[in-house]
Formats: structure tokens, sequence, C-alpha cells
């Protein structure tokens, strides 16, 4: 056999390490996610067998048990406190992102930590062959027209004018004045639609969205301001009517439509295109002078982004100095540090970093506060935050001489539970879910309203509140017969009440509807009726699931190792804390942190009162002059903080520069996936054409992928930002590639994603019996992975099982994550053993 290493080429090998990596984490974090799952970390966990996960093992002891505030965390509070609330919780039987068919909280955040994980780990072992990522050309995102790059799944919506409607009182002693907004829709191969619709007719709509979709998490209705309401000029510049409540109306539907769920619904479409109107003589002026507005503004973002980057740019020397020093003498930066007490006494390479970082402050204040759709919303929340804020009484608090009991006291408060009763916190708690829990039932409520049978949902509620173990057994006989579980639980003789013959009929009529759909044929009027029955027995499902779920956590709430665990974390993250704050008297930081808000408000409103009049080199220097009045303060803070931290600040700094010196120079052992792929073969089946295709097929997607996500911030509006460049130049371009091919399948919006533009779901991939055999826990990923190659039009029905083989060999060959050696099993590595990490 002729050797493979010589064959594969850099991008292959990078992409074939990375997808091993992500197999291999993907099956130890779904070993972890389980009663008993914290023990095969090892210590300080119990643990009863020998089960390794040598990824999250190394990660935990090597990052997380080092981290500097945990120096005071006991085994009691790892085995006692963290074991015993992790496992309560899974004993709860929580539902999953499977089981209530949309992302949960936690699995997108498991989704996230496996994304960031495989990424710094493809970056720490590094190939004995030289690595390299796919690179794709911005040809067709440059060439893109306005049309198209405004365009939001099929959606061009644009609030472009706005009406001010007047109306006397009663008693014809006031006037009262609202605006009506006038939205643009425009749809490939359609023209464009003009609807007028005012802030009730908005409520109405996420109300109905809300009502059909609740498993959607929908966006807020933005606040009604109180703006000018009618035209404006002073100083060459226009203002024009409700124009903030324009632009942030627009940024509310925007997102609606970046939900595929929502996009192409009837509720939105109805909204949409309902009642179209004629733009009177009046409407086009305004609709002129509002785009006029839009161009200026966009041309002002960039203009101050250009100015920005041109500032940076003249520092980029002593940025590029302070980076080397920053990595080879780090030491030497925290002494610096504690020598000088202000700016002025600083290195010069130091203050000029320090400058690089006001212009890049600058920018992101100017982009958060004036340069989006949603930055009016956010500079009133900004402005209601800072009025309501108690600053005299957090500074006194900090003076206190001894704060860690004032902290003790106030969770003995909160925690306390006087003669056996809740406590303060888990009544906030409770509180909390409990309204959740009768908002849901409301939902339900109103579905039954609509004609759902309340047996069906009995039967379903009954269902949820199996046993865990049952419910298994169900959701793989429906997995197995490929119909939707709802109606394999409607029609199951295990759970009452049994349906009678009639109900009966209606069911298989709904799985006929089901069946149908799946197809893409067109359902008549009564199988549409039928259908639209199961999408509401559907939707119950997930509402009771939900409610079920909202039950357990009230319940682990009103444990008391829940309180206990919350009591002792608060105190080990905040007691060395406290201790600084009391050495170094950082109370006066309260009223700079007041000062700073106080100025940043005047900032923009000075800003936005001058409009038009200002250029944009003096927009960018007023927000650079902002954060330069403020830069001493900021640095006495963190002075103040290092000279009295009793080596904490230095703990903390040395903490994270593990990541950046593993990123850097990886393990010191390299692997060869050439020796890998031939030793795996020589086991094995393995078709090493067939794995070379399968490689292929990974580069593929990623390229689609990298395509995707280049034209979506293409579409959004985004650009890079300066701290993206700079941790790229820290740590390398194969160790930043993790961020740059961030996979929007595992996003929070990505759950929309699932959907195709017409409003049909994406079918998962068929399971393979082979595949199962080899590797079980590829089967989920094979389901997600096979959803999305049909952007490749290459949809591997086996997934990828000849990489998945290999899975482990890239730990084998990495000699630094090792320790005792363990044999995982041979269905799970073909009898290749993986060395555990303790």
């Amino acid at each position: 056999m002729t050797s493979i290493q010589a064959e594969l080429t850099p991008v292959q090998a990078h992409y074939l390490k990375k997808k091993l990596i992500q197999l291999q984490l993907n099956q130890e974090l779904n070993k972890l996610q389980q009663s008993g799952g914290l023990g095969k970390l090892g210590h300080p966990f119990r643990t009863k067998e020998v089960d390794p996960v040598p990824i999250s093992s190394y990660i935990f002891q090597n990052f997380v048990l080092t981290f500097p505030f945990l120096d005071g965390a006991t085994q009691n509070f790892w085995t006692d406190k963290v074991q015993t609330f992790v496992d309560n919780f899974f004993d709860r039987n929580i539902s999953s992102s499977d089981d209530r068919e949309e992302a949960t909280k936690r699995s997108r955040l498991m989704n996230r930590l496996e994304r960031h994980c495989v990424g710094f780990l493809n970056a720490s072992i590094k190939c004995e062959q030289k690595e390299s990522t796919v690179e794709v050309q911005e040809v067709e995102g440059e060439a893109m027209s306005d049309e198209e790059r405004d365009m939001i799944n099929g959606y061009d919506i644009n609030v472009v004018a706005v009406r001010v409607v007047e109306e006397k009182g009663r008693l014809n002693l006031r006037t009262h004045t609202w605006p009506e907004f006038i939205i643009r829709t425009a749809r490939p191969g359609k023209d464009p639609i003009y609807v007028c619709k005012r802030y009730e007719d908005v409520e109405t709509l996420r109300k109905e969205l809300h009502s059909e979709y609740p498993e959607v998490n929908l966006p807020s209705i933005p606040s009604k301001e109180q703006g000018d309401v009618h035209l404006q000029e002073s100083s060459g510049s226009k203002v024009y009517p409700f124009e903030k409540n324009r632009i942030t109306m627009r940024s509310f539907l925007r997102q609606l439509v970046l939900k595929a769920t929502l996009a192409g619904s009837p509720e939105l479409d109805h909204f949409l295109e309902k009642n179209p109107i004629q733009l009177t003589g009046w409407d086009r002026d305004d609709v002129a002078d509002r785009i006029h507005a839009d161009r200026a503004r966009a041309e002002e973002a960039k203009r101050f982004e250009e100015e920005a980057n041109r500032l940076t740019e003249d520092l980029q020397e002593h940025w590029n100095a302070f980076k080397d020093e920053l990595l080879h003498s780090t030491e030497n930066v925290i002494r610096k540090i504690g020598e000088c007490s202000t700016v002025e006494q600083l290195p010069l390479r130091y203050r000029k970093v320090l400058d690089c970082g006001t212009v890049s402050l600058a920018w992101t204040l100017y982009s958060f506060f004036m340069g989006e759709d949603n930055s009016s919303e956010l500079f009133r929340q900004l402005k209601n935050m800072h009025s309501y804020t108690p600053y005299f009484l957090f500074k006194n608090a900090m003076k206190i001489s001894n704060p860690m009991g004032i902290v003790r006291g106030m969770l003995d408060i909160l925690l306390a539970q006087p003669f056996g009763q809740r406590s303060l916190i888990q009544r906030m708690f409770g509180w909390t879910l409990n309204d959740e829990v009768k908002a849901i039932t409301k939902d339900v409520e109103a579905l039954l309203e609509k004609g759902a049978s309340t047996r069906y949902r009995l039967k379903l509620v009954n269902f949820v509140h199996l046993p865990a173990e049952y419910q298994r057994g169900m959701r793989q006989a429906a997995a197995k017969s490929g119909e939707p579980l709802v109606l394999c639980i409607l029609t199951s003789d295990n759970l009452a009440p049994i349906l009678s013959s009639e109900e009966m009929k209606e069911v298989e009529t709904m799985r006929l509807t089901c069946q149908l759909k799946k197809e893409g044929k067109k359902l008549t009027i009564l199988y549409r009726s039928i259908h639209e029955k199961y999408e509401m027995y559907h939707k119950i499902f997930q509402l009771e699931t939900r409610k079920r779920d909202k039950t357990q956590l009230s319940e682990l709430v009103f444990e008391g190792v829940t309180a206990e665990l919350l009591k002792e974390t608060l105190t080990i993250f905040y007691e060395p804390l406290a201790r600084v704050y009391k050495a170094a008297d950082i109370s006066g930081c309260v009223d700079d942190f007041k000062n700073f808000a106080e100025d940043l408000i005047q900032t923009v409103e000075a800003v936005e009162k001058r409009g038009g009049g200002l250029s944009s080199g003096d927009t960018v220097r007023m927000f650079v002059d902002l954060v330069k009045r403020h830069q001493s303060a900021f640095y006495r803070f963190i002075h103040e903080v290092y000279t009295h931290d009793n080596g904490l600040f230095v703990e903390v700094v040395g903490w994270m520069k593990r990541f950046l010196d593993l990123l850097r120079s990886g393990f010191p052992s390299q692997i060869h996936l050439g020796d890998l792929i031939q030793e795996t073969s020589q086991k094995t089946d393995v078709d090493v054409g067939e794995l070379m295709w399968e490689i292929e097929t990974l580069i593929r997607w990623n390229a689609e992928n990298k395509r995707r996500q280049m034209l979506k911030m293409k579409r959004i509006g985004k650009v890079s930002s300066d701290s993206s460049q700079m941790g790229k130049s820290l740590v390398g371009n194969a160790g930043w590639d993790f961020i740059e091919e961030e996979d929007s399948s595992d996003s929070e919006d990505s759950v929309e994603e699932e959907h195709l533009q017409d409003g049909s779901k994406k079918r998962p991939e068929p399971p393979v019996e082979e595949m199962k055999k080899l590797l079980p826990f590829f089967e989920k990923k094979n389901r997600v992975l096979g959803g999305i190659l049909h952007v490749v039009g290459e949809l591997d029905k086996r997934g990828f099982l000849l990489i998945a083989q290999l899975t482990g060999g890239v730990l084998l060959r990495s000699g630094d994550i090792q320790a005792a050696k363990v044999s995982f099993g041979d269905e799970y590595t073909n009898s290749l053993h993986l060395e555990h990490i303790q």
C-alpha cells in the first residue's frame, strides 16, 4: 500500500483532523450528559466505572480546575454540590432538542462549547505535514445587487415612509399624534407591495405568531419613542417625523424574517400583503427622503470605519511590537503596569496600544448606539439603566470594611428557610417558572378552544410524564417506522385513554396527510383541515413537554442542594474579588463609571442634534475624545487592582497565557495522518478511495458553509472587527480557523434554518445500520450533516462512515493527551486504544 500521508494535501489534512476531533468530542459530551456523567472526568468527582473521555478530561483538568478563582473549591464542593446537582438534573429527564424538535438552551450551549473546543484542539494538535484552510472567493458576494443583499429568506422588507396621523380629543382640547408605517415588501418574481400599519397591527401580528409558533423566540416590539412629529431642519440637515420609530420597526420586522420558521408563514404574509395601498404624491416624496437618509447614515458609518481604520493603521507598528512582547514576555508587561501609576508613565509603545484600543472602542460605541437599526432602542435602554442605577449605594457598599461578611449575610437572608419554608431566592425563581407554566397553560387552552380534543391532549400528557426508558422505546419505534411521534403516541394501546374507532380513523387520516405533505403533494381542502388538526396536536405536545420541564426545574430549585451550590459558588468567586476591592479602595471607580455613562449619553445626543452638520472626521473625533477623557480613570482602575490583588491578577493572566501558548505552539508531539489511515485500513475494511471521497465532500461542505457565512455577513451589513484581526495575529491563521468557519448550523438562529424557505421541514437522512454498529454516537451527527449537505449537492447516505472509523486515532497519535491506557471497546473504535487523561 502506498503512503497515504504523502497524498493528503494541506487542506485535506486540516479538515480530516478537525472532523476526527469533532466526532470524538461529540461522543464524549453525549456521555457526560447523563446521570453520573461527571464521574467520567475523574478527580475530584466520584467515579463508579471507567469509561474514558480523554479530550474532556484533558480540558477539565488543565483549564477548568486550574482557574485561579477555583483554588478555594474543596473536594466536597465538587462531589456534594456540583456532582449531586448535575446528577439530580439529569435524573429528572428534562427534554432534549430531539424530544422537543427545537434547540433547547442547553443544546445550544453544548453546541457552542463543542464548536470552540474543536477549534481550540484543532489548532493545538499539529500534523507532521502542513495544514491550510479552504479559501473562498468573494466575487459572488461583491457582485450582489442591492436588492439581493437586502433579501432575507426570500423577503426584502423596508419601512420606507411614515404617515403622521393627528386626531382631536373628545373635547378638542388635545391633539393625539401617532405614526402609520408604510412597509415595502419585495419577493423574487413579484412586484413590491406597500401596506400601512400601526403599532396595534404589529402587536396583533406578534400575538398571532406566538400562538401559532410557541417554540420560536420572538423579538420584542420596539418601544414608541416620543420624537419629532413634524419635519425639522437645522444646520443643513433634516430630522424626519418618527424617524427612530421607523428604523426600530424595520429592525423588528427583519428579525422576524431571519427566522425561517416564520418566513413564509400565513400570518406574516397576511400582515405584509393584505390590504395593499397606492402611494400618494406625499408618500413618494417621503420615501425618497427616507431612502436618502438611510444612504447618508450608511455612508457616515462607512466613513467612520475608514477613519477609524486609518488611525489604527498608523498605530500598527506599535501594536506589533507590543504583541511580540506580550507573547514572549508577559511578566514584563504585567510588571510595567504595576510600576506605572499613570498612563503618562507608560512606555511609548504601551501608550500607542492604548490609543489603538481607544479608536477601536470608539468605533464599537458608535456602532452600538448610532450605527445600527436598533441603536436608538439600545440607547434608550442605556439611558433608563443609567437613570435607575443607585451609584451612591454601590459606592458606599464597597467602602464597608468587611464586604465578604455583607455578601454572606445577604446570601443567608436570601437562602434562609425559616421553619422549613421556601427561601426568598427559591420563591423568586419559583415565581418566574410558575408564570411561564401559566403562560404555557394559556397557550394550550387557546388550542383547545380552536377545536383540539381533550382526550388526545390527555394521551399526549400521559406520554410526557412517562419514565425516560418508556419514552425512549416509543421514540425508537417511531423513528424506525418513519412516522411522526405524536401519531404513534395517539395510536398506542399502552397509554390511556384508548381511542375509539372513529378517533382512530381520524388519526389514520392525519397520518395520510403527513405522508402526502412529506411527498410534497398538494392537499385538498378536507385534507388541509385535518392536517391543521395534526399541527395543533403537535404544538400541544411541544407545549406540554415544555410545561413538564418547567415543573421539573421548579422542583429542582426547591431542593436544598441547589441553594447550597449557589451560595458556595458565589462565595468562591466573590471572596478573592472582595479582598481586592477592600485593599485597593476602588469605590471611587463607581463615580468614574457614572461619569463615563453620562458623558457617553451627552456625546450621542450631541451628534444626533447636529446630524448632517458634522463631517465623518468630526464624528470620529467626538467619540475618540470621549474615550480619551476616561482613559486615565480606566488605567487607574487596572493599576489599583493589580497592585493590591496579592497575585490574583498575575495568576489570571498566566492562566489565559496557557491558552495562547498552546494555540501558538501546540503539543510537542505531532500526529501522522497517513500512518493513522494505513493502520486503520489494515484492521478494518476501510476503502481508501471512498475515504478520500468523503474528505473531499467534507472540504466542499466547509467551502460552501464559508461562502454562505460571507454572504450572510454582507446581507446584514457586518464588517470584520479589529478584535478579530488582533486575535488572529496572536494565535495565527490556523488557530483562528474555528472563528472564521463557525458552523451556523449550531448557532441559535440556525434552529430556524432547519426549515426550507417554503416552510417545509428538511427530512433527516435515514440511519445506517452498519454505521450504528461502529459508532452509535454518530447517528445524530449524521442526521444533522445529512440535512445540510444538500447545499453541496452530494448527499452521502452513509454519512462520514470511513472518517468516523478513524476517530480516536488522532488522540492515539497525540502523545501529550495521555495517562493511563484504557481500551474503549470494539464497538466504538474497532480495537483502537485511546489513552485516558487523569
